[in-house]
Order: C-alpha cells, then sequence, then structure tokens
C-alpha cells in the first residue's frame, strides 16, 4: 500500500460503497467504521445525493463526520448539518446550459437549506428515467416551463437523467464548448436505470472536498484513504494516497486507483477497513 501507516482520515462513497442494492448501510461495513473511529481514525461521507436522502445513511452509521453532498458541491459537519462551504454552479451558465439541453427536461439544483425546496425541474420533454426520478422525488421539486423563473437562485449543479447516447453525446457536446468552466460527468445513479449527465463548477468536485476536509482536520495527504465506485469518485480516489476501487466499479474508475476490490463488496470493503485500521499508527 502507498500508506505505510495507518490512515489518519478515510473517504468513502457511499452508493455503491458504503450503501448496497437494498439502499441499505452494509451491516459488516457498518461495524468496520464504527471501529475505525475508535481508533481514532476520522471518517468523511462523500456522495452524489442531497442531504435530504444521504441523512438516512449517515443516521444508520451513527458517527460524528463531515460528508459532501452534491458530489463535493456543499460541504458539512455531521450530525446536526453544519455548512462549511458552497461550490455553486457559474450562475451566468445556467441560461446558457438550459438552452444546449432542450429539447430535454432537466433538474436544477439548489441548496436546500437556503431554499426550502431541493431542485427545478426545467420541465419540457420528459424521458423515461427522469419520469421515475420525479415519481419518487416530485415533492422536492419546484416545477418550470421556462429557465427565466430560475433567476436569482444559486445552483448547486444540473442533472438530467437520460438515454445512454443522449447523455454521452452531451457531456461530450459541453466538454467542448464550456472546457474548463464546467465540469460534465455521465454517472450511473442507483434509483435510475440509465446513465445521467451531471454538470458542476470544476472547483466541485469530491477531490477538492477531501482535500478540504484533510486540511481542515490538519491531515496531511499521505495519511488519506478514499474508496469509490463511479466515475464521479475518481477525483478523490487520485487526490488520495491511496485511492481503492469498488468491485465492479464504473466508468473506468479502476484505472485511477492504486488499488481494485474484488469479490462480496461488503465482505471486501470491511476487510480494507480492517486492514488499514491495523497498519501501525
Amino acid at each position: 500500500m502507498s500508506i505505510a501507516a495507518r490512515p489518519q482520515l478515510i473517504g468513502l462513497d457511499l452508493d455503491g460503497t458504503v450503501v448496497d442494492g437494498n439502499n441499505e448501510v452494509m451491516p459488516a461495513v457498518r461495524e468496520q467504521l464504527q471501529a475505525c473511529r475508535r481508533a481514532g481514525i476520522a471518517l468523511a461521507f462523500l456522495t452524489g445525493r442531497r442531504p435530504h436522502t444521504a441523512g438516512k445513511h449517515l443516521d444508520a452509521i451513527g458517527l460524528p463526520a463531515l460528508a459532501a453532498t452534491n458530489s463535493g458541491c456543499l460541504l458539512w459537519e455531521y450530525p446536526g448539518w453544519k455548512q462549511l462551504e458552497r461550490r455553486m454552479f457559474p450562475s451566468e451558465l445556467v441560461q446558457p446550459i438550459a438552452e444546449l439541453l432542450a429539447p430535454y427536461s432537466a433538474n436544477f439544483y439548489v441548496d436546500a437549506s437556503r431554499t426550502g425546496f431541493e431542485f427545478f425541474c426545467l420541465d419540457r420533454q420528459p424521458t423515461p428515467a427522469l419520469d421515475e426520478y420525479l415519481e419518487r422525488w416530485a415533492g422536492q421539486a419546484r416545477r418550470i416551463q421556462d429557465p427565466a423563473e430560475m433567476a436569482g437562485y444559486e445552483i448547486t449543479q444540473v442533472a438530467m437523467p437520460a438515454p445512454d447516447a443522449e447523455v454521452l453525446r452531451l457531456r461530450d457536446a459541453i466538454r467542448g464548448r464550456y472546457d474548463g468552466q464546467v465540469l460534465a460527468l455521465a454517472v450511473h445513479w442507483p434509483l435510475v436505470p440509465s446513465r445521467t449527465l451531471e454538470l458542476f463548477s470544476p472547483e466541485a468536485n469530491k477531490g477538492s472536498a477531501l482535500a478540504f476536509f484533510a486540511a481542515r482536520l490538519g491531515i496531511g495527504q499521505q495519511r488519506v484513504l478514499a474508496v469509490g465506485d463511479d466515475v464521479n469518485d475518481q477525483a478523490m480516489i487520485e487526490w488520495a494516497a491511496h485511492g481503492v476501487a469498488m468491485p465492479q466499479s464504473t466508468g473506468g474508475l479502476e484505472q485511477h486507483a492504486d488499488e481494485v476490490l474484488s469479490g462480496s463488496k461488503a465482505e471486501t470493503l470491511a476487510a480494507l477497513l480492517r486492514r488499514v485500521r491495523e497498519l501501525p499508527a
């Protein structure tokens, strides 16, 4: 391992890493996370979820931790959800991106701790994936037809569940047009059958969030480990001294990891946490 001593900070994705396909925290993993915390290792959970949906899993883990939601847009101390930092989408690009995504519907997320709702749904031409998503979360949305209705609101990220081919086409188009201004990813959402186009400020990613947490705790990069399973975990996998890809990772994540786990997700992650906890302090 590139960490010769016990890590002082572990950054973990939730879905596909700590949380299983039944949307529950894996018991063996929870047990090892609690043991890591007793050993003095700080924990940070970095997820594409919003606070509203991440909270259930952080409550189940039951430990004080740092948290990055919206894939690194909003940074928190848990419990209590004390906000530490916000990395917002470039305001001048909200309208151009809305136009570029036409004719599809898309979600424009906000900081719900300040607005009382979680996202605008720009309701144009729906897709089956977006319809399925809205069936679950319409109560958290403000549905609009005109992007001008978002004027005056700060946007954290943009997301558009759609058929894979359209997600990849639009991702590449946005990368070509707004290189360096927008971070564009094709991410697998656990509750949606196809990939989702996700757009962020370039500063809003899990790698910069993990670096922020390490600096806040006074922990050097060489004492940080990160574990994830999808392309939105790549930045933290690359930033950490030792980056670990979960079994069946997607988005080519294993190519960027120092270690790739295999076998049962629960068993291999629990074993990894036990192994690093037993390293010399």
